[in-house]
């Protein structure tokens, strides 16, 4: 005898499944949005990850390889000689000047290679570059703001003290090169050379190498070494970004984090939708029984819950893979790239895919394993708790909603694993974003005072000191005088210096030398990576990027080092961290390019150029907290009266901190909150279909004198249950791991130093109130859910 299924008949599988789908609306939606969150989720990290990759890319194309600093016209003649070389750009920073007007101008000249080289920064959307002496290129910003809206043609007045008078502007900047009130101005050639401080030698070389992508980035950095010394030019400095990419680093950065949101997107999706698709196969377990009878295989059950998986999976997946794709188009419209969309898409409906299908391949076996006759006596939800901890048997409200809460570990573990993977990932984002404060990074740079004054000239510093440092006693006490300031604090005595290693010129380089004092003696001490202290006039402390570009630098090598005066032979006593040394040896400006690369006793500098003191480079000045305002302006008008003294300030190093920092935090914590949602998904199925299978079972219980609001608090105990299990699961597990991630991160971001863990109490606090506020919600609802139907209707009901 044939049965009606005993042959594999795939029509009739098919509407089967169809017809199981029908029936199953609920299921479905849950199934939907929890495939389609996971699916928006990969694929916006893959968008996101692809569309930076080739925003970088596009930055580095066709662009600088390699800077010759300190150059002649004749010797960029020379470079582009070399047949290798593709292209010179030709840069020149002629001086940052302070307006009465308010805002800082950096003049600078550029020829069209260096414009080409530099177009993902700085562009010309309108006009030309200046050719005569009064014409200039500017911002479209600082037309809107300081010239009335000015355009292409029109005459402009500049009151900076080099620059004065009136120019005709020739082009319209697209992008402004520095924030806040910083902003770019380009001069011709022929103004270049009229002004008054013009050094012939002090041209920057952007070179861009013919075939450097066939090239390893070993190669590019020899043939710039070579050309330097074949030309007699400086050392070539090399751009990071660009190597960084050339190596493939950054695909290196991004793919981890890809790949780590994949495995958190992989687990939560899995177990919310087996979580979903078991609930739902309890609930029709007597239909699988009674296709068994009818010959349905056990094969032929789970092509029918796989059937029904693959349908709503492919639902899910094409919403949230459109959905991500257009969101991450939306954020980074610049960085579009058909191919690289193509694979994140691909890489989403291979994961997603997978996601599915591992999820429904436990319920699928359990739908199919069930026996004809043990399926019609399944009660689904109707797990007695085991016998050794089933207590006393107290029946009040409270134990009943325990008991339900333990009645299925399975579930219980699957919604409080979902529910606090969010939060486990929400608590260590925001350790991390606490850590790299934007206050407290800032505060470490600042740890006098919220200002600093320090020299700011594009004059030589020995050239400065020789003719009298701005930064004296009589500005000391200008600044004193301000209302607010109650100390002025030397940080930093420096001077400007040149060294090249002991018999061998082509080892040479310049920067910032700093006198150690008893002030920073402990923190470059604390700094130190190899070698020992200075001692004696003769003997010389070495930045380790010094160190790492040059090895031949080390401790015992010999340096010859000039700093306006006789050259003087030292030696190298050791290598210091710079990174470690910012609160005493920092950089100042936007840029920060200041910072020391030398520290040596105050009797070499005293060598180096004779009767120059003081060398005080930076003060910070201390002032009180409560006439910030007065402070500031009092600061910022001394700065615009002394044209070589410059202003760091607290404020805008905390501003700068939060561009850089708080959009990768606020993206992730986003991303932590969309995780959540798998567990509001799987709570949400579990409480409704708790509400559809207890039904009969609640009415029982208030035929026998259950009151309404016992019953409320069964259901709102058992809801309890769930939310302090997740919170002590996120608690439990996040707190330990976020503790040691953000020891690590500190160690990474303040140079070893290991900052007190800050819990981060605002966000958890918004998360407990989410988790426990959607329980109440949830509760109320399926009380009120109770009241619909009569007692006798929901006894009579099969659950």
């Amino acid at each position: 005898m044939t049965l009606p299924l005993e042959n594999p008949t795939g029509a009739i599988l098919r509407r089967l499944t169809r017809r199981s789908l029908q029936s199953e609306k609920r299921r479905n939606g849950m199934v939907v949005i929890a495939v389609a969150l996971g699916a928006f989720l990969l694929c916006l990290a893959g968008t996101i990850g692809a569309s930076l990759l080739q925003i970088r890319q596009d930055q580095i194309t066709d662009t600088y390889e390699a800077t010759y600093a300190g150059v002649t016209q004749a010797d960029i003649a020379a470079l582009k000689e070399v047949p290798e070389i593709a292209r010179v750009g030709t840069y020149y920073v002629l001086s940052t000047e302070n307006s009465p007007r308010g805002f800082q101008a950096t003049y600078l000249y550029v020829d069209q290679d260096l414009l080409y080289t530099f177009r993902h920064q700085m562009s010309l959307a309108q006009g030309r570059l200046p050719q005569g002496d009064h014409e200039v290129a500017l911002g479209a910003d600082w037309l809107a703001q300081y010239a009335n809206g000015a355009g292409l043609g029109d005459t402009v007045t500049l009151d900076t003290p080099s620059f004065s008078g009136t120019y005709v502007v020739t082009g319209i900047l697209g992008q402004e090169t520095a924030a806040g009130a910083e902003f770019p101005m380009v001069l011709s050639h022929a103004a270049l050379e009229g002004w008054a401080d013009y050094d012939p030698a002090g041209y920057l070389a952007y070179v861009h190498l013919a075939g450097d992508q066939a090239l390893s980035a070993e190669a590019i950095e020899a043939f710039y070494r070579q050309t330097a010394e074949d030309l007699d030019l400086p050392v070539p400095g090399f751009s990071n970004v660009y190597f960084r990419y050339h190596d493939s680093s950054y695909l290196r950065e991004v793919l981890p984090m890809v790949l780590v949101l994949g495995a958190l997107v992989l687990a939560g999706g899995c177990l919310v939708i087996q979580s979903i698709f078991r609930i739902s196969i309890q609930d029709k377990i007597q239909s699988y029984g009674q296709l068994r009878t009818l010959g349905a295989t056990a094969r032929q059950i789970r092509r029918m819950v796989h059937g029904e998986g693959r349908r709503l999976g492919s639902l899910g997946l094409l919403a949230g893979v459109v959905l991500g794709a257009l969101v991450g188009l939306a954020l980074f419209p610049q960085g579009f790239h058909p191919l690289y969309y193509a694979a994140a898409i691909l890489v989403t409906l291979v994961i997603g895919g997978g996601m599915v299908a591992l999820a429904v391949r436990k319920p699928a076996k359990i739908a199919a394993g069930i026996a004809p006759l043990e399926a019609m006596r399944f009660v689904p939800d109707q797990r007695a708790v085991p016998p050794r901890r089933a207590g006393r048997g107290t029946f009040s409200p409270r134990a009943l909603g325990w008991r339900n809460f333990r009645r299925d570990r399975r579930k219980t573990l699957s919604i409080a694993l979902s529910l606090s993977l969010g939060g486990i990932l929400l608590l260590n984002i925001a350790s991390i974003s606490l850590v790299q404060d934007p206050a407290r990074m800032a505060r470490m740079e600042f740890p006098l005072g919220d200002y600093k004054v320090y020299l700011s000239s594009d004059r030589a510093h020995a050239d400065i000191l020789a003719q009298g440092n701005p930064l004296t006693p009589a500005l000391q006490e200008e600044i004193l005088a301000i209302d607010g300031v109650t100390d002025v604090v030397v940080t930093r005595q420096s001077l400007s210096l040149r060294y090249q290693l002991a018999g061998d010129a082509s080892v040479h380089s310049t920067g910032m030398g700093d006198v150690l004092t008893q002030q920073n003696w402990d923190a470059v001490s604390a700094a130190l990576l190899a070698g020992t202290m200075p001692e004696g006039d003769r003997s010389v402390l070495v930045a380790s990027h010094v160190a790492e570009a040059y090895p031949e630098i080390a401790p015992g090598a010999s340096l010859v080092v000039e700093g306006g005066g006789d050259p003087v032979t030292v030696t190298v006593a050791g290598v210091f961290d710079a990174t470690k040394t910012a609160a005493c040896g920092g950089g100042h400006g936007n840029l920060g390019l200041d910072a020391a690369v030398l520290y040596a006793p105050a009797g070499l500098f005293q060598q180096l150029l004779p009767g120059a003191a003081p060398l005080d480079y930076a003060w910070s000045v201390v002032s009180d907290p409560s006439q910030d305002q007065a402070v500031a302006a009092g600061l910022e008008a001394l700065v615009a009266r002394h044209p070589e003294v410059g202003l760091d300030t607290y404020a805008s190093r905390v501003e700068a901190f939060r561009q850089s920092n708080t959009m990768i935090y606020d993206a992730l914590e986003v991303v932590s909150w969309l995780i959540l949602l798998f567990g509001v998904v799987n709570l949400v199925n579990t409480t409704l279909s708790n509400q559809l299978t207890r039904r009969r079972e609640q009415a029982m219980l208030r035929t026998l004198g259950m009151t309404r609001r016992q019953l409320g608090t069964m259901i709102a105990w058992e809801g309890l249950c769930y939310a302090l299990t997740a919170a002590g699961a996120t608690l439990a597990i996040g707190l330990p791991v976020a503790v040691g991630v953000c020891r690590t991160v500190s160690s990474l971001s303040y140079g070893g130093t290991i900052v007190p863990y800050q819990f981060p109490l605002p966000e958890m606090a918004l998360f407990l109130g989410v988790l426990f506020g959607l329980e109440l919600l949830l509760s109320g609802w399926s009380i009120r859910r109770e009241e619909k139907d009569g007692l006798l209707e929901r006894i009579g009901q099969r659950p």
